[in-house]
């Protein structure tokens, strides 16, 4: 028979086809922690989950998880059994005692959300930093060759003055300089 292990706010629930909840391993209470694990749990297996994968082996189930992971070969996305859980989060956090009443679990959610927010942000905030560093780079860059130029352009206009005149492009200058060298 197969089980699907759901990773919720709450925890992690190891439910059969049937939705019978065969084995339950909450989170900490802590809305960081929780945010942290839940971001955690999109790349590789939580200790609780693990824990619902050994009691669902224990048992004998076939195990698919509700989140496609690197290391998981069996995974169903939209399962009934996760739809189970989608629908009856709040009264499970309740049965389970995470929570005691439902303000508690919305604030519970609140909490999660900003922390989870904050941390996308802060992932957006360092892609734009490293951007601003490479635009940064460029406009250095940008400088040097200019002063490069500006000091090929004078030396070599004592040796053949008229180029300078003649050439404007500073890469067709420079190729010039390479190619032809000294007049002689």
């Amino acid at each position: 028979m197969r089980a699907f292990l759901i990773t919720t706010p709450i925890g992690v629930f190891g439910i059969a086809e049937d939705k019978k909840i065969i084995h339950f391993e909450p989170f900490p209470k802590n809305p960081e922690e929780i945010a942290e694990k839940l971001k955690l749990a999109e790349s590789e297996i939580l200790d609780e989950e693990k824990k619902v994968q050994e009691e669902l082996d224990k048992k004998g189930y076939e195990i698919y998880f509700s989140i496609k992971k690197p290391s998981v070969k069996n995974f169903e996305l939209n399962s009934k059994a996760e739809q189970f859980v989608k629908e009856n989060l709040r009264k499970l956090a309740l049965d389970y005692n995470f929570v005691k009443d439902h303000i508690e679990f919305n604030q519970l959610l609140t909490k999660i959300n900003i922390e989870l927010t904050k941390t996308k942000i802060k992932k957006a905030i360092e892609k734009d930093h490293v951007a601003i560093q490479l635009i940064r780079i460029i406009e250095d860059i940008d400088k040097m060759i200019n002063v490069l130029m500006e000091r090929l352009r004078e030396f070599y206009s004592l040796h053949f003055p008229e180029m300078d005149r003649i050439v404007q492009d500073h890469r067709k200058y420079a190729k010039i300089v390479e190619k032809y060298g000294l007049r002689e």
